[in-house]
């Protein structure tokens, strides 16, 4: 749960002054720490929180559950009902016990499978949609996400500078496993900061924020 881009004397201190989530979040995140399995940051987690007190969102769809922690973020922060799609049947498994024991299990459904997959098979619309699975497919699941995007719907992109490495201009100087990835996330955020339908700013807390906002109608 580290923050991977800004200093890290700035993280420390954002972090310190950061207020703690409630303890029965303490199991999940004493998980998430054992087993290092990769959510949303601290910092992160409260600017989604400030975030979702503003904005008020009715309905949110989560790309990429994991264990069910930002989704239940999610829930307490707001009076939402959350649909989040994940691919892993063992992560699904974890998520529905986590949501079960957390107490809300009537306000988050878990869809399994391949968001490539589910997301046609959707008809709702959502104020809100966070994506935080695949990187190197965000530009496939944005296209796949907008026709289910609300009016001035927001649409919230994870891990957006990829450790950085976006900004590293030089492929060759990259890992040739996270070269792909690295691709993806240009082209993708090209398009979504180039596009006239959408405004986007790029944040550099936890790895990386693109808020993304529908600016009219379909």
């Amino acid at each position: 749960m580290d923050n991977l881009i800004v200093y890290k004397d700035v993280k420390e201190y954002i972090e310190e002054l950061t207020l703690e989530t409630d303890e029965k979040f303490s199991e999940m995140e004493a998980y998430v720490k054992e087993h290092y399995v990769p959510v949303i940051t601290k910092d992160t987690r409260r600017f989604l929180e400030v975030l979702l007190s503003i904005v008020n969102p009715k309905k949110i769809l989560e790309i990429g559950c994991a264990i069910g922690y930002s989704a239940s973020i999610f829930a307490n922060a707001s009076n939402a009902h959350i649909t989040t799609i994940e691919l892993e049947e063992e992560m699904v498994k974890l998520a529905k016990e986590n949501i079960k024991k957390i107490g809300f299990e009537d306000r988050i459904t878990i869809l399994h499978g391949d968001a490539v997959d589910v997301l046609p098979t959707l008809t709702e619309k959502y104020d809100l949609i966070f994506m935080d699975a695949a990187k190197g497919q965000y530009t496939e699941f944005f296209r796949l996400c907008e026709p289910l995007l609300s009016d001035n719907g927001i649409i919230i992109s994870d891990n957006i500078l990829f450790k950085g490495l976006v900004g590293e201009k030089n492929i060759s100087k990259i890992d040739r496993s996270r070269r792909a990835i690295v691709r993806g996330l240009w082209k993708y955020l090209s398009d979504i900061m180039n596009s006239d339908k959408y405004k986007t700013s790029v944040l550099s807390i936890g790895d990386g924020v693109a808020i993304t906002k529908k600016t009219g109608g379909n």
